[in-house]
């Protein structure tokens, strides 16, 4: 994971709900402008490396990201379900 991403996802672990869940909804802006999937991925993806320095605390949202990561490439998932599942196991 690069220097940027660690520390963008630091500071997203340091906010609210409210405010991670405000942070989401820019992702899933640049996914709908663009109809492309690498921006909701490369976050899940960040997220979920950050996860794995604590897998026993982090265990639930590890789940939670891994299951949304697998479901990515499904036309019909929903981003916006994707990444609200996981910000709610954090």
């Amino acid at each position: 994971m690069s220097d940027m991403w660690e520390a963008e996802i630091q500071n997203f672990l340091s906010l609210s709900i409210g405010d991670r869940l405000k942070e989401s909804e820019k992702i899933q802006k640049a996914y709908k402008d663009s109809s492309d999937k690498k921006p909701v991925r490369e976050f899940l993806l960040a997220l979920h490396y950050e996860l794995e320095k604590d897998p026993k605390a982090n265990a639930e949202a590890l789940r939670a990201s891994a299951r949304s990561l697998s479901y990515i490439d499904d036309p019909s998932a929903s981003m916006k379900l994707l990444l609200e599942s996981v910000i709610l196991a954090i």
